[in-house]
Parts: C-alpha cells; sequence; structure tokens
C-alpha cells in the first residue's frame, strides 16, 4: 500500500519571510540546522501516513470547508525555543531541552476553530485517526533545529529571543506532503484551498 506523509499548512508571506531569513543568518551553523526558506511554513494539522485513495477526500473536506472560512490575521509576537514543555504554561518553551527555535504566535479563534472543524470531518468522513490536542492551538513555526548531538554551548534563551511583530492575514490553506532524507524533509504542494474573501 502506497503510503503519503501529508500536512494541512499555511504558506508565509514574503515579507515575512524576508524577516525570518535575517534572523536565521545570525544564528550559528554549528549549533543549528536551519529551515530554508521554501521549507518555512505554519502547520495547522499534520495528518500523518495516508494511503493514497483517501487524498481525494482529503481535498473534498478542506474544499468545502475552506471556502466559507474566513480567517482573523494570524499575529506573530517573537523568537524562542521549543517546543513547548508539557508541564510548562501554554506558550512557554523549555530552555533547558531545547529541541528547535520557532517564531511563536499569539492565541487565534479562528484558526483553532478551522483545525477543529477540519479535524471532526476528517476523522468521520475520511476516517483518518487524528491525536487529540488537549491544549489550545498557538500558531508556531519552526525556523532551526538543534543539532544531534546538542552541543555544550547551546546559546542562552535571551540571545535567542527576538521581537518579530508581524501579522498577515492567510489567503488559502495548503495540502502539502513531506518526504523525509537522510538530509531532512522535502515538501511537494499537493492542492490549494482558497479562503473565502
Amino acid at each position: 500500500m502506497d503510503l503519503k506523509r501529508l500536512f494541512l499548512a499555511i504558506k508565509l508571506p514574503q515579507e515575512l519571510l524576508a524577516q525570518l531569513q535575517n534572523y536565521q543568518e545570525q544564528l550559528n551553523p554549528q549549533a543549528f540546522r536551519i529551515v530554508e526558506e521554501d521549507k518555512l511554513h505554519l502547520t495547522l494539522i499534520f495528518l500523518g501516513y495516508i494511503e493514497e485513495e483517501k487524498i481525494k477526500t482529503i481535498q473534498d473536506i478542506a474544499l468545502e470547508i475552506t471556502k466559507n472560512f474566513q480567517p482573523q490575521p494570524i499575529q506573530f509576537l517573537e523568537t524562542a525555543y521549543g517546543p513547548t514543555s508539557a508541564k510548562a504554561t501554554a506558550g512557554r518553551s523549555n530552555p533547558k531541552f531545547p529541541r528547535l527555535i520557532w517564531l511563536e504566535g499569539s492565541s487565534n479563534q479562528s484558526l483553532e476553530q478551522l483545525k477543529m472543524v477540519l479535524e471532526k470531518d476528517l476523522r468521520a468522513k475520511a476516517k483518518i485517526s487524528l491525536e487529540e490536542e488537549h491544549r489550545s492551538f498557538l500558531p508556531h513555526i519552526t525556523l532551526a533545529r538543534v543539532k544531534t548531538p546538542p552541543p555544550n554551548n547551546l546559546p542562552p534563551e535571551t540571545k535567542i529571543k527576538t521581537k518579530i511583530n508581524f501579522s498577515f492575514s492567510p489567503s488559502s490553506l495548503w495540502l502539502m506532503e513531506s518526504q523525509l532524507h537522510k538530509e531532512g524533509a522535502q515538501y511537494t504542494d499537493i492542492a490549494e484551498f482558497s479562503f473565502k474573501n
């Protein structure tokens, strides 16, 4: 059976990508693997490994929901170490054992609503078993990953934190495939679903 590793994501405007690239250029390449510009995106739902015959159903679900949906602007605030520790306050990263650096956003009710409605239909109609989230969705974009094994002299979080105050209104949602390779993930666009104007 042919399986594809799929996710639903929002692409970023060029102006934000330029700011993020400026930030990434300041990072130590000996400590971090930088995420290339064409791979920067906001993941809304990671679908996992999906049978090819389910892709049409996923596309139908996404098309039906997005055409009637108008998301609020997405607000990004600052860079920080991640991921969020399960024991930490929501939105706070765990600087003792960081795996990556990301750009954190503020909570967005419309994105959370979109995620919830999509997940409900994906479970019911496409029979996809998605992991239950027990905390609110906070937008974030992975900018760099800590190298393995992690270096002993990782910069303190004060050196990593930078204000990047940026807001944009997404025009569409993308279904994308992620293929894992030794040199990192390669992303392929499968379909675009425009939001209501």
